[in-house]
């Protein structure tokens, strides 16, 4: 196994997986930030399968992730979701209005939003098959669509990030020579709302730093913290 999962929920830690543990692939430890205390929860209904690196995120007191079998077939198709309340696995499947979705994969990059999951890259099972692919997931409806943009080349084991759903970023990936690459690419994946389009034009302003305590409060903290 390459890795855990860690997610945070209600004041509170969970990690499923134990790294480098295959043994305690399935294992889910919650730790309590107010007590600083540790819990293996009991997981009811069909747990999922993890080979390799778990990715999800929490919606609505639920985690989502995919399962990640030995042979990745199928991996797409359906959500695996954790209910926190009742500790319990259940599924959904996922659709698609054209009946596109992405091809079986693995060591592919995730990154969320509140509403939406991005997916890109991976290794094909069974072959030297590298993605560029780009998609996108609605979690609400878990609808997939394959975006307009794709990474420059096959990749896997890189890092993603999106801002504001408006901006992807990936960086660094391995690929299909095993060469590991210092690479950075962002993508815009939908307009900008005029707020944050405003915002980046003030940021730009050569008169930024004469103008900014007469900019309203809200603003002004938008530039700093960002």
């Amino acid at each position: 196994m390459d890795g855990c999962l860690l997610c945070y929920h209600n004041e509170s830690l969970y990690i499923l997986g134990m790294p480098q543990a295959d043994d305690n692939i399935d294992v889910m430890h919650k730790f309590c930030l107010k007590t600083l205390t540790w819990v293996k929860l009991p997981q009811n209904g069909t747990k999922p399968i993890f080979h390799r690196k778990i990715f999800g995120t929490v919606i609505k007191n639920q985690l989502y992730c995919f399962e990640d079998p030995p042979n990745g077939t199928n991996k797409f198709r359906e959500v695996r979701i954790f209910d926190f309340a009742t500790n319990t696995w259940s599924k959904r499947t996922t659709k698609s209005k054209n009946q596109q979705y992405p091809s079986d994969r693995f060591l592919e990059s995730f990154t969320s939003s509140n509403r939406f999951g991005y997916m890109s890259g991976g290794k094909t099972p069974d072959s030297n098959t590298y993605s560029s692919e780009i998609w996108k997931i609605d979690l609400e409806t878990l609808e997939w669509l394959k975006l307009d943009y794709s990474l420059k080349s096959g990749c896997i084991l890189h890092c993603m990030t999106i801002l504001d759903d408006t901006y992807l970023y990936s960086y660094g990936a391995c690929d299909s020579d095993s060469y590991e690459r210092d690479t950075f690419e962002s993508f815009i994946v939908r307009p900008p709302t005029l707020y944050r389009y405003c915002l980046e034009h003030i940021r730009r302003s050569p008169n930024l730093t004469n103008n900014l305590e007469s900019l309203p409060t809200s603003i002004m903290n938008e530039l700093i913290l960002n």
